[in-house]
């Protein structure tokens, strides 16, 4: 089997593929990580089922497309009480996707939200 990591814009979500080779690469627990990582997400922590999961069809010798995590942005909210005398900003950690940054928050205190 060979694998392979690739991400799809549209719905945000990290996929392995797995498909038939002449030469057979040895496919573990640290390869994904280690193939996640050299796709350029360094920060995506996959659910050990999720891997689990792809292993057991490595195992099966089951080719084809397996979801490993959808990503998602950090975001920052401001909420202004109804008399209008206080604001409430909301933070959102980043879960594989863009990071929060200080543009961002920025954004959202500008624009009164923002989402990464």
């Amino acid at each position: 089997m060979q694998l392979t990591i690739r991400f799809d814009d549209q719905n945000r979500t990290l996929y392995a593929d797995l498909s038939p080779s002449e030469e057979p690469e040895a496919i573990s627990f640290l390869s994904i990580k280690e193939k996640v990582e050299e796709a350029g997400y360094k920060n995506v922590n996959l659910p050990p089922k999720t891997i689990s999961e792809v292993l057991a069809n490595v195992q099966q010798g089951k080719e084809g497309t397996f979801a490993l995590k959808t990503l998602v942005d950090a975001t920052a909210a401001i909420t202004i009480d109804s008399d209008k005398r206080q604001a409430f900003l909301t933070l959102t950690a980043a879960d594989g996707g863009q990071p929060l940054t200080f543009d961002l928050i920025t954004q959202a205190i500008t624009n009164g939200s923002c989402e990464g």
